[in-house]
């Protein structure tokens, strides 16, 4: 190889497009439901950006993409583990105090907290804050919270709005304006198509 030839890694691919073996109506399923949770994931990140936290993201998604999918039927508990890792790593920096954070998209606005996640999150994230995110709002609920009702039903409480926690430091016109881009996001039309495309990839 001559000296000033460039040694570059080359990229691999073992197959593409027409030669992939037909797509389950399963995994076109999958990719909905993890494009819509990263909209409402990317919505509370820079939200808390714009208000002045350093955010970064963590979770088994941002941290090893395509990850997700291959361990998602695993019920091994290693990889039970890495899925259940919070979405986001948050540091004010006014006082250096850093907190998890999970973001959950939920069209009808409840949430169920299952044992095997509960445990998980009280051994490893206690501390861990879990943002609700449906057509129209934005919710804060502290693990501590969930910790005592494993169900969280979104639309029966106003108590969980994210302009109502202290948890936080955020200014109310932020949380106003990023509410407006979640019902611009999921708007009516993106919720009739989302019940189309449900029904047609089960």
């Amino acid at each position: 190889m001559e000296a000033n030839q460039v040694n570059e890694t080359a990229t691999v691919y073992l197959t593409t497009g027409k030669d992939i073996p037909k797509t389950k109506p399963s995994e076109y399923l999958f990719a909905f439901q993890l494009t819509k949770g990263r909209i409402a994931e990317s919505l509370v990140q820079e939200l808390l950006s714009i208000e002045g936290y350093e955010v970064t993201r963590f979770g088994l998604e941002n941290l090893y993409p395509g990850f997700s999918k291959k361990i998602r039927d695993n019920k091994d508990q290693t990889a039970k583990s890495v899925r259940y890792c919070p979405d986001l790593f948050l540091r004010n920096p006014c006082n250096g105090q850093v907190n998890y954070a999970e973001v959950k998209y939920r069209t009808n606005g409840r949430f169920y907290f299952s044992k095997a996640k509960h445990q998980f999150y009280e051994e490893r994230f206690p501390n861990c804050f879990f943002f609700f995110v449906n057509p129209t709002n934005i919710y804060c609920i502290p693990f501590a919270e969930l910790r005592e009702r494993k169900t969280i039903d979104c639309n029966k409480s106003d108590e969980f709005l994210l302009k109502h926690t202290t948890d936080f430091d955020l200014r109310a016109e932020s949380i106003e304006h990023f509410e407006r881009f979640v019902s611009t996001f999921f708007n009516e039309e993106f919720l009739k198509q989302s019940s189309g495309i449900q029904s047609s990839t089960k």
